[in-house]
């Protein structure tokens, strides 16, 4: 199976989970990329895993990891009225610390996504825990692992967008060959997600 049937499937995931955040067009995009090394192997797809919830000030995902050379990447998404509560303070998989990607807000629209990598993690079934600045109204979490992937100097570039109706588009120039590019998409709305045909 290739590469872009994987991310293809991965995605349609991630739409399943944004369906869970409430009503309206919100949109988040967050994008960030990975590139391997040229002495290793492409990157391949591993494993995913995805769960959702209510009122919580900690929220995880247990995720069963294979391979080697791991790359396992969280997308958290939130959504609260309390300013001050509508933050990720940190994440950990099996309790070790991951890094943060990318984080994009809105206050006015009480919803904020994050993305959050780990590298070198061991393989197995672990959780994916992240903690709260307080409790949130709705939390959707997806995990996504990957193997091939270079285990240090592995962020390439980072973008993403405001909130705002229609169509998301963020670009990247300058992509290093190899690289793999993983994004998050939180919809406001009870609307489904079309893969581009590259995707």
């Amino acid at each position: 199976v290739s590469r872009r049937a994987y991310l293809r499937t991965a995605m349609k995931r991630l739409a399943k989970l944004a369906q869970a955040l409430g009503i309206g067009v919100l949109i988040f995009g967050l994008l960030f990329v990975y590139m391997t090394r040229e002495v290793q192997a492409a990157i391949t797809f591993d494993a995913s895993a995805n769960n959702q919830t209510t009122s919580v000030s900690s929220f995880g995902v247990q995720i069963t990891t294979a391979g080697t050379n791991l790359l396992v990447v969280g997308c958290v998404g939130l959504r609260d009225a309390v300013d001050a509560d509508l933050d990720v303070t940190g994440m950990t998989l099996g309790g070790d610390t991951m890094t943060i990607a990318r984080e994009d807000v809105s206050l006015v629209d009480d919803f904020r996504t994050e993305i959050w990598y780990i590298t070198a993690s061991s393989t197995g079934n672990y959780p994916m825990v992240a903690t709260l600045a307080g409790t949130n109204s709705n939390i959707a979490m997806a995990a996504m692992s990957f193997n091939g992937a270079a285990q240090s100097g592995v962020l390439d570039q980072v973008n993403g967008i405001a909130p705002g109706a229609g169509d998301p588009r963020i670009t990247l120039t300058g992509i290093a060959e190899g690289a793999i590019i993983v994004d998050c998409v939180v919809l406001n709305d009870a609307a489904d997600i079309t893969a581009a045909a590259n995707q």
